[in-house]
């Protein structure tokens, strides 16, 4: 008994993924068998005193007796020390205490009182007092036994389908739920893609006065930023323009192999970061150029080219030095401030990006939690 205790709870529970794992889960098995001994023990005691044994068992009061004390009463053992044990180990939560030690002991005393009729039938003394009982006791305990087996799996069943349409339930309102929190924050996108669609020029000032709202109403958003196209030809200007806008040099970066931002290598073109807010948590992205990084340029040519927001895959935000994982979601902006209708044309028009920040981090930010990056 308690090494098939033993075997069956280590098998169900056994953790190999280290040493104190292991001593755990053999330890909270063998504490289970422990209780399996100490219940079987119980019922020989409760029985032999209470009724003794061997006995005939040919009146209903010995019966009675019998049944009660070597199935559920003793049986409020191993639920009580097992339920406890999963409890100590950290298994069983108190709020699921009671409901585990219930159906353990259910679990044990139903076992008990259908077993031992039959094996008291076949194997018990003395012989000749039970072998007539046999059939008769054999017979309708293997009915029964079969059709509780039979509505168990039925039960299961029904169980796992109850649960599945309870989980399907709640994804669906979930996943309404973040389409629509999705749906603002796209929105706030396309409210700067229009304010640069529409305007000759905006300002560090405007770009800053335009966000502070968006910033404050939508928590999630560590950082928004317009990334302009910029060409090489444009790119000494451009970098000029920057460096007096902050009164300290700046240029058009990317990251080396080690990981550090050095100034970008010649290209056609570039997609660098010039407005970022909040900006004293993000003034290391200012002339970040997005496009040097595989992942981010991927999600860039996606969004140009179907003129819709367009995000990164999973990525480590540069200058984290917790290096969280975080993602950009680019909207592609285009002169006139309308979508040009094919590919091409979106490619020849356009002016940037409107780029959101985000960062996915167990600490909270709101009640979107902490969602973005400082920088890109």
């Amino acid at each position: 008994m308690v090494l098939g205790s033993f075997l069956v709870n280590i098998g169900i529970s056994f953790d190999a993924s280290n040493a104190d794992a292991i001593i755990r889960s053999s330890a909270i098995a063998g504490c289970i068998a422990a209780g399996a001994a100490l219940q079987a023990a119980a019922g020989t005691f409760l029985v032999r005193r209470f009724v003794g044994f061997p006995n005939a068992l040919d009146n209903e009061l010995e019966v009675g007796k019998f049944l009660a004390l070597g199935g559920p009463a003793s049986c409020l053992v191993n639920a009580s020390w097992s339920v406890s044990t999963l409890f100590l180990a950290g298994a069983v939560s108190a709020n699921d205490f009671l409901f585990h030690w219930w159906t353990w002991w259910v679990g044990d005393s139903i076992g008990v009182l259908v077993v031992t009729p039959l094996v008291l039938a076949w194997i018990a003394e003395p012989r000749a007092s039970w072998r007539p009982r046999r059939m008769a006791i054999t017979v309708p305990l293997g009915i029964a036994f079969a059709l509780a087996v039979v509505f168990f799996i039925r039960a299961s069943q029904w169980e796992q389908e109850r649960i599945r349409n309870v989980f399907v339930e709640q994804a669906n309102s979930i996943g309404a739920s973040l389409k629509g929190s999705v749906d603002l924050y796209i929105e706030v996108l396309h409210s700067f893609g229009d304010l640069y669609g529409a305007s000759q020029y905006v300002s560090r000032q405007e770009f800053h006065d335009f966000g502070a709202g968006p910033l404050v109403r939508y928590p999630g958003f560590q950082a928004l930023s317009w990334n302009p196209r910029v060409t090489a030809a444009e790119r000494p200007a451009w970098e000029a323009e920057l460096s007096k806008e902050i009164g300290a040099p700046a240029a058009i970066t990317e990251r080396d192999a080690k990981g550090g931002l050095v100034p970008a290598s010649p290209r056609t073109e570039y997609v660098a970061v010039r407005y970022i807010d909040p900006l004293p948590q993000n003034t290391a992205a200012l002339g970040y150029d997005v496009s040097s990084d595989p992942v981010r340029a991927d999600a860039l040519m996606r969004a140009r080219d179907s003129g819709g927001p367009a995000a990164t895959a999973r990525i480590v935000l540069v200058q984290d030095v917790r290096r969280e994982p975080g993602f950009l979601v680019f909207l592609p902006v285009y002169r006139g401030g309308t979508t040009p209708g094919t590919v091409q044309a979106r490619r020849e028009h356009l002016l940037g990006y409107a780029t959101g920040v985000f960062r996915v981090c167990g600490s909270a930010r709101g009640r979107h939690g902490r969602l973005f990056g400082q920088e890109h």
